[in-house]
């Protein structure tokens, strides 16, 4: 048993060093100001942006560019389908608001095909799993946050709750 133990580590460490020399090759490959859609995160945690990075260092795509902006900040990446994947992702695990618009960038001269840049806004609810909150008069423990909806259950009665956020005020109690 110890000896299938030790090929599969040594399978994964190879597996994960040809992932990294893909990724490097690439980058040479490419110019490094080089993107094709942007990642966009508003109102981020430390979580959400380590999130992200981790998933482009599992992938043999790469962030060409970090930018920090006002309310949050900007991925470049290299490929526009791993954006959307992370997008996805996010508000699976997360919860919160995903929105996604592409911009013609240019056409490609050998296919003749339009090529997209993709920009996905993703932003992360104000409140997260296990929060408590206020809201009509109840306090509720949050299970989830997607849009504009907020699950989670009645403290003072003991029953799950879908409510609808827009146009009401929510407060987080400590």
């Amino acid at each position: 048993m110890g000896k299938r133990r030790d090929i599969r580590k040594s399978r994964r460490k190879k597996s994960l060093t040809e992932l990294k020399e893909k990724k490097e090759a690439k980058k040479k490959e490419l110019p490094s100001t080089y993107f094709q859609g942007i990642l966009q995160i508003r109102n981020p945690n430390k979580k959400v942006l380590d999130f992200v990075r981790r998933q482009f260092e599992k992938s043999e795509h790469f962030i060409a560019k970090e930018t920090k902006v006002r309310g949050g900040v900007d991925f470049y990446s290299s490929n526009n389908k791993f954006s959307k994947k992370v997008g996805k992702l996010l508000y699976e695990q997360f919860g919160g608001e995903l929105k996604e618009s592409a911009k013609l960038f240019t056409r490609d001269k050998l296919t003749g095909k339009n090529v997209y840049r993709v920009n996905i806004l993703y932003r992360c609810p104000e409140f997260v799993k296990g929060d408590l909150v206020k809201v009509d008069n109840k306090t509720v423990k949050v299970q989830s946050m997607k849009k504009d909806m907020l699950k989670g259950i009645d403290i003072e009665h003991n029953k799950k709750v879908s409510i609808r956020t827009k146009g009401k005020t929510i407060t987080k109690l400590e």
